[in-house]
């Protein structure tokens, strides 16, 4: 069995036990350049996150050191400290701000959510619309790196592949 995840109905689900360091799971393979596309809902104040190039094996306490993320979150009810725009839902985690006109779904339905990666270009899709888009490894990626929370931690962002990973942050969070 695996620590903080079941099987519900056929979803995938992070049953919330988790914190910064626990219950993140990840792909046995590796990917470079992708497409994912799935489904997932939270709970009332859910945090989650979807995670991509992921390296195991190196000298970080938890997946979000290396891997960019998107993030996954109820905006609406989230009951912890006021969001940034770069905590908000589908944007790549404190480092590029998702569309502030996205179609965020209600909590307990499920939203559509993509990733394209090639060649480092990213793009972030939500329920259809494309949300944020950038270029990881460049003068830009950097300079944000170094002023952001990431600034710590040196190995941030810098996998041309790895895992895909989930994030089990507290509240449960099912995926599709």
């Amino acid at each position: 069995t695996l620590a903080g995840w079941v099987i519900d109905s056929g979803n995938l689900l992070a049953l919330g036990q988790g914190g910064d360091h626990a219950n993140d799971i990840i792909t046995k393979r590796e990917f470079e350049n992708f497409e994912l596309s799935l489904e997932w809902k939270t709970s009332i104040g859910g945090n989650s996150g979807i995670f991509f190039n992921a390296v195991e094996d190196t000298a970080i306490n938890a997946i979000y050191e290396i891997a960019p993320e998107y993030q996954i979150i109820d905006e609406v009810t989230w009951d912890g400290d006021s969001l940034t725009e770069g905590q908000k839902a589908a944007g790549c985690y404190d480092m590029y701000f998702a569309a502030t006109a996205k179609k965020l779904m209600p909590v307990g339905q499920y939203n559509v959510s993509k990733i394209k990666v090639d060649k480092g270009h990213v793009e972030h899709w939500l329920n259809g619309d494309k949300v944020t888009e950038y270029q990881m490894w460049t003068a830009e990626w950097d300079s944000l790196k170094s002023v952001r929370k990431w600034k710590d931690y040196p190995l941030y962002g810098t996998a041309h592949k790895g895992h895909i990973g989930l994030q089990d942050h507290g509240r449960k969070t099912w995926f599709r």
